[in-house]
């Protein structure tokens, strides 16, 4: 079973594809390269809650744009719950 493909935005919008660092410009790329060695093409998507709405949806549209057509999204429950 191969290990899962994460992305990770920070709120002060670092992007860590599995924990490596990579600028917005490299995710397409990136991804791309590394799902054309995979035949599973799932990836997770964890945002901090306090990133523009729209440096979000940038960050997905280029999983997208890279072939991605099953995006898991990653939520953490509310704090105190």
């Amino acid at each position: 079973k191969e290990d899962h493909l994460s992305i990770t935005l920070t709120k002060e919008k670092k992007i860590f594809i599995n924990n490596m660092p990579v600028e917005l410009a490299e995710v397409r790329d990136r991804i791309s390269r590394i799902f054309k060695q995979r035949t599973d093409n799932q990836l997770f998507f964890k945002a901090d809650q306090e990133l523009p709405y729209g440096f979000v949806t940038q960050v997905m549209a280029e999983i997208k744009n890279a072939g991605i057509d099953r995006l898991g999204l990653v939520t953490m429950p509310p704090e105190g719950k």
